[in-house]
């Protein structure tokens, strides 16, 4: 019986020990989609900026936004896989 329980008690170490790896990477990964956030929002108010400085025409305007939303899609789709 004690042995049984030594073996359950490492088998939940080990368990603990993946789930923590596996939630630091979470972690890092969640991270760095913010950081990606951060990045596109200043990218948009640039573009929004330029717009109504009159530095972009509307066709430059959304042609930029367009690729911009482009990339971004292929982004959580790459995750995913």
């Amino acid at each position: 019986m004690i042995g049984s329980n030594v073996r359950l008690d490492r088998l939940f170490d080990a368990v603990k020990g993946n789930v923590g790896l596996k939630q630091s990477a979470l972690i890092k990964e969640l991270n760095k989609l913010n950081k990606q956030l951060e990045q596109l929002e200043k990218n948009v108010q640039g573009l929004i900026t330029l717009f109504s400085n009159q530095a972009l025409t509307l066709e430059q305007f959304n042609a930029k936004i367009n690729a911009i939303r482009k990339n971004n899609m292929s982004l959580p789709n790459a995750k995913r896989n």
